[in-house]
């Protein structure tokens, strides 16, 4: 069989698998909505999903959003979001991963929130 000098590119897809976190400074729950989420994204594409939080509060907070571990300078959200009492959200994140990436094919980082 005779291969085209772009088949390994095709077959190339970097995987991360993000675990989401909800970290609570009041005595009020914030939900969330995600768990493990698995991105097959290619050298040079940019993947979006979404990750649910919802408000379990009687008053407007604010959700600092972050993100630790390999592969989480590839991600591209906001940094902070306003939850107005019950509301639910999606937040919108980016995967992008770079043209001439070269690294671990599987990367792990974490979405955290954090009400401030």
């Amino acid at each position: 069989m005779i291969f085209n000098k772009s088949f390994p590119q095709l077959l190339f897809a970097l995987t991360i698998i993000l675990t989401f976190s909800a970290i609570n400074n009041d005595a009020q729950a914030l939900l969330q909505e995600a768990g493990k989420i698995s991105v097959n994204v290619s050298p040079g594409k940019t993947e979006t999903f979404t990750w649910g939080l919802q408000s379990d509060s009687d008053k407007i907070i604010t959700i600092q959003l972050s993100a630790e571990g390999q592969g989480s300078k590839f991600l591209d959200f906001p940094k902070s979001i306003q939850l107005s009492p019950g509301e639910f959200v999606l937040v919108e994140i980016d995967v992008t991963i770079p043209q001439g990436y070269s690294g671990p094919l599987t990367l792990l980082p974490t979405m955290v929130a954090t009400e401030s």
